[in-house]
């Protein structure tokens, strides 16, 4: 646990280091000037200490050459604490450069006067920390940050990721997230399409309470593409349905969050739109447009045969044949069962799917060729049911 935060906070005073540097460059006076004309200005030997100690560092994810670089400019950060006793970037590099513990400390009690804002004084603040184990201020600090910096969360949250993927990650960030601190949501989302990050997630939702409709609908669509599929499906039953009396219902067409709802066909000249009482979709698709009117995973926990009975009014009756009833096991691109609907109500009868097929997708696929008339109508009802 050590050893990652140990990495989190390294690569986190490298964000706020190169922050800085880069924010030197928009300075437009130019503190060597500032310096020479008016000796006793505090913030511009701020700024040149600063200025010169960032560009001193090849590599700002090396803590010796942070501190190396930190102890080349500290005379100049002490004229401008002795100055202008309010620079926190100075007290920053003087924190860096000390080795001492004791003196450390008394740093440490003039920048807790200080506005704590400053993104190079809360880096050595973090550090101070990490060197003390004290975790969970160093969390808080990173709160504050956030909370003060909100720009600052893209270049944070891979950091953070570190963090939730250690053994104790969650546990931590449990901890943070029930102050419910702004940038929280935006993290969630964020970690919902990384990989890596999904067993973690799982463990966080367990330990806090997250309300995010987004956060839950990136993370089932993360899971199921991962293959999770039953861990995507308890996380869609818990978050998203409050009837769970069906597993296989098809006749929903609102209810829930893709893959286990309908996805639905919403582009100019192929779309699949719910009516406007609820049942069933209204259909129009143009020559020489290809795809899914609908799809959605269904979970069939038995072996048993079934029938799927598809009630349309599709038109012209010629192109009736062109969309087709397709079902595929969990992700797998290729369709065990590919058949085409005919006039009226199609019933199809499966007898048997392939081994390891509890989650099922049923989808509604349509082609029409170029100089094919165009395809409209509606489908009334998908029904499921066991023979």
């Amino acid at each position: 646990m050590r050893l990652a935060l140990a990495v989190f906070f390294g690569l986190l005073l490298a964000c706020l280091l190169t922050l800085q540097a880069i924010s030197m460059v928009a300075i437009r006076s130019a503190p060597e000037t500032a310096v020479s004309v008016m000796p006793m200005n505090g913030k511009a030997y701020e700024r040149l200490a600063f200025n010169r100690m960032t560009r001193g560092v090849a590599d700002p994810a090396d803590p010796g050459l942070v501190e190396e670089a930190a102890i080349s400019v500290a005379p100049l950060a002490l004229k401008a604490v002795a100055a202008e006793p309010l620079t926190p970037k100075a007290h920053a590099i003087l924190l860096m450069a000390e080795r001492d513990n004791t003196t450390q400390a008394r740093i440490m009690e003039a920048v807790n006067a200080l506005d704590r804002r400053d993104p190079a004084l809360q880096g050595v603040v973090l550090q101070s920390q990490l060197n003390a184990t004290d975790y969970n201020g160093a969390f808080e600090t990173i709160d504050r940050l956030l909370r003060v910096n909100p720009e600052l969360t893209s270049q944070f949250f891979p950091v953070l990721l570190v963090v939730l993927q250690d053994g104790d990650g969650a546990v931590l960030l449990a901890d943070l997230f029930r102050g419910e601190p702004g940038w929280m949501t935006p993290f969630l989302r964020f970690a919902a399409l990384e990989e890596t990050a999904l067993p973690d997630l799982l463990q966080l939702r367990q330990l806090i309470q997250i309300e995010d409709p987004t956060f839950h609908g990136r993370l089932i669509e993360s899971l199921f593409k991962e293959g999770e599929f039953q861990e995507a499906y308890d996380v869609h039953q818990e978050f998203f349905i409050t009837d769970t009396s069906s597993d296989n219902s098809l006749g929903d067409w609102q209810a829930g969050h893709p893959p286990f709802s309908w996805s639905l066909a919403d582009q100019a000249g192929f779309r699949a739109q719910i009516k406007r009482n609820g049942r069933g979709l209204d259909i129009s698709v143009d020559s020489g447009r290809s795809g899914f009117l609908a799809k959605k995973v269904v979970r069939v926990a038995n072996e048993e045969p079934f029938q799927i009975a598809v009630a349309h009014s599709l038109s012209p009756a010629d192109q009736i044949p062109s969309t087709k009833l397709q079902l595929r096991c969990g992700n797998e691109k290729e369709a065990f069962f590919d058949a085409p609907l005919k006039a009226g109500t199609a019933v199809f009868r499966i007898a048997r799917r392939p081994t390891d097929c509890e989650f099922m997708e049923v989808g509604l696929y349509l082609r029409v060729f170029s100089g094919e008339r165009a395809v409209a109508g509606a489908i009334e009802s998908i029904e499921f049911s066991e023979t």
